[in-house]
C-alpha cells in the first residue's frame, strides 16, 4: 500500500510538473517571442498561433509513449515522459537571444517547444492511466479527479512564477529563472523514478501483442475511439475560452491591469481545480452519464448569458461567467476522464485514450484562443464567441452518446 501511495505522488508531481512548464511558454510568449526574433510581435493573433502550434506534436508524443505504455509498462512511459519533458525547459531557460545566434535562436525555440508537446503528449495520459489502474475501485475516480487537479495546481505555480520573474525587481533575463526552475524539478523526478511500482492490472493483464495497439483499439472499437476524440475536443474549450482569451478582451475593453487578470486567471484555474475534485467525488453516487446531461445545460446557459455579457459591455456579468464556465468545465471534465477510463480493456486501454484524446485537443483545445481571437475580429462581434460553447455541448453530447463503458472485472 505504502509503494502504491509513493507511486501515485510521484505521478502527481509529474503532473504538476508538465502544466508548470507548458504554462511558463505560454504566459511568457508575447514577452520572449522579441528576444528570438528581428522584431516585435505585437499581433495577438500570432501570438496565439505560436501557443497553439504547442499542440501539434502531442498526438505523436501520445502514439509513441501509448505504445510504450500498452507493450512495455506504464512505469516505463511514466518516467520517460518525464524524462524528455526536462529537455525543452533547460534548452528555453539557456537559448542565447537572436542578436547573438541569429535565425538559429528562433529555431531552436521552436524545437524546444515541439519537444515539449511531444513530452506532454505523453505524461498527461501516463498519469491517468497510471493512477486510474494503482488505484482501488472505490477511490478510482476521486484520485482521477485529485490527478486533474494537480494540473491546474501547476499552472498556476508557472503563472505566478513566471509573473514574479519578470517584475521589474528582477533584470531582464529574468524570465529564464523559471524555466531553469523547472529543469531542476524535471530532473528531481527523474532520480526518483525508483520509488514507481508498475501498475497491477497492467501486470496481471494479457499485455498487447499488436505491432501499434492503436490500430487495434480502432478496429475493435471505433465507436469508443470516437467518443474519446469528441471529449478530447471539447473539455477544456469553455476554460481556454475564458481564462486565455477573455482576459484580453477584458483588458481592451474595460482598460484592467495586467495584474488583475492574471489574479482573476490564477481564480479560475483554482476553481476549476477544486471543482474537479468535488464533482469527481460526487461520481462515488452519481453515474456519469446524468453528470454529463447536467453539463449540457450548463453549457447552454453559459452561452446565453456570456453572448448577453459580452454584448452589452457588463464587465460585472462576464467576471460572473468566467467562474461559472470554470465549474463548468469541472462538471463536463470529471464525468468524462471517469468515462474514458472505462471504455478500453487493459491492453489497449493508454492507446485508446491518448491517440484520439490527444488529436481533439490539437485540432480544438490548443486552437481556442486563436480561434476566439479570429471570430471576434473577422465578424466585428466579440459577443460571437460565446457559440464556441454550443460547439462544446455538441461535442459532449456525441461523445455520450457513443460511449460504452466497459464493466471492470
Amino acid at each position: 500500500m505504502i509503494k502504491n501511495k509513493r507511486s501515485i505522488s510521484y505521478a502527481l508531481l509529474g503532473h504538476i510538473y508538465e502544466h508548470y512548464e507548458n504554462t511558463l511558454f505560454s504566459f511568457m510568449a508575447p514577452f520572449i517571442a522579441a528576444i528570438f526574433s528581428s522584431s516585435l510581435q505585437e499581433n495577438r493573433i500570432n501570438v496565439y498561433a505560436a501557443v497553439a502550434s504547442g499542440f501539434l506534436l502531442r498526438p505523436f508524443g501520445a502514439i509513441l509513449f501509448s505504445w510504450i505504455g500498452d507493450k512495455y509498462g506504464r512505469k516505463k512511459a511514466l518516467i520517460y515522459s518525464v524524462t524528455l519533458s526536462v529537455i525543452p525547459s533547460t534548452l528555453i531557460g539557456l537559448l542565447p537571444s537572436y542578436t547573438m545566434i541569429g535565425i538559429w535562436s528562433f529555431i531552436l525555440l521552436i524545437f524546444s517547444r515541439l519537444l515539449q508537446g511531444v513530452s506532454v503528449g505523453g505524461g498527461f495520459y501516463a498519469t491517468l492511466t497510471f493512477v486510474s489502474e494503482t488505484t482501488t475501485s472505490a477511490r478510482k475516480n476521486l484520485f482521477l479527479g485529485i490527478t486533474l487537479s494537480m494540473g491546474f495546481v501547476g499552472a498556476i505555480l508557472g503563472t505566478v512564477c513566471s509573473s514574479y520573474f519578470m517584475s521589474d525587481r528582477f533584470p531582464v533575463w529574468g524570465w529564464r529563472i523559471p524555466f531553469l526552475i523547472g529543469a531542476l524539478y524535471g530532473m528531481t523526478l527523474f532520480f526518483l523514478r525508483n520509488i514507481v511500482q508498475e501498475s497491477k492490472q497492467w501486470e496481471s493483464s494479457k499485455h498487447s501483442d499488436s505491432r501499434l495497439p492503436f490500430l487495434e483499439a480502432i478496429r475493435l472499437y471505433p465507436s469508443n475511439i470516437i467518443a474519446t476524440l469528441f471529449f478530447g475536443m471539447a473539455l477544456l474549450i469553455p476554460f481556454y475560452l475564458a481564462a486565455s482569451w477573455l482576459p484580453g478582451h477584458i483588458k481592451d475593453t474595460f482598460n484592467l491591469s495586467t495584474s488583475h487578470n492574471l489574479m482573476i486567471s490564477s481564480l479560475l484555474m483554482l476553481t476549476s481545480g477544486l471543482g474537479i475534485v468535488f464533482f469527481s467525488w460526487l461520481l462515488t453516487w452519481i453515474k456519469p452519464k446524468v453528470m454529463l446531461i447536467a453539463s449540457w445545460f450548463m453549457g447552454i446557459i453559459s452561452f446565453i448569458t456570456l453572448f448577453r455579457a459580452i454584448n452589452n459591455h457588463d464587465y460585472q456579468l462576464i467576471l460572473v461567467m468566467q467562474f461559472f464556465i470554470a465549474l463548468h468545465t469541472a462538471l463536463q471534465g470529471a464525468p468524462a476522464l471517469a468515462t474514458i477510463q472505462q471504455l478500453f480493456p487493459i491492453k489497449y486501454k493508454f492507446s485508446g485514450f491518448a491517440v484520439p484524446f490527444s488529436i481533439g485537443q490539437a485540432l480544438l483545445i490548443g486552437t481556442t484562443p486563436l480561434l476566439c481571437e479570429l471570430i471576434s475580429h473577422y465578424t466585428q462581434n466579440p459577443a460571437n464567441v460565446s457559440y464556441l460553447l454550443l460547439l462544446t455541448v455538441g461535442l459532449v453530447v456525441m461523445g455520450t452518446l457513443l460511449a460504452k463503458p466497459m464493466r471492470e472485472k
